[in-house]
């Protein structure tokens, strides 16, 4: 239950948790190198995968059973994680997980950025809603000039 979408170097995530509670969460992270994580399904366990990137992946990576992280890398690439690592690359340029990817792709598909994409989907996906988490990857940085 959640939509994250990835597109022109752009990751959105709607904030609902739910279960036997609701609450809002922040659903993507960023790693110290520009890559932007983003997660759905079982929300521990995505959690637990995203500290894990976070921290450097010291130690056994945790085991995504149930869930699964959209990774965009500072070149843009899209790499998924299905319930354990390694991540795997993708050669779509733009990609959603969890209940609302596919009507997210569709609107990607159909012209609309990633963070459009995640708001027209929380209107009709009951596992998704607002506000819409945008993170955007960091611009490269230019060389020096010489004099």
């Amino acid at each position: 239950m959640t939509t994250v979408a990835a597109k022109d170097g752009c990751m959105a995530a709607d904030t609902q948790l739910s279960g036997e509670y609701r609450f809002r969460a922040q659903k993507i992270v960023q790693l110290a190198d520009g890559t932007l994580v983003g997660g759905a399904g079982t929300w521990h366990r995505c959690w637990a995968a995203m500290c894990w990137l976070l921290g450097g992946e010291q130690g056994d990576p945790p085991k995504l059973k149930d869930s699964c992280l959209l990774v965009m890398k500072p070149d843009g690439s899209l790499w998924i994680v299905e319930d354990e690592f390694p991540a795997f690359p993708l050669l779509d340029r733009e990609a959603a997980i969890g209940s609302g990817a596919a009507p997210a792709v569709a609107a990607m598909r159909a012209g609309m950025s990633a963070g459009e994409a995640v708001k027209h989907t929380c209107r009709i996906d009951c596992g998704s809603s607002d506000p819409v988490q945008l993170l955007k990857l960091p611009k490269p940085k230019r060389p020096a000039r010489k004099r």
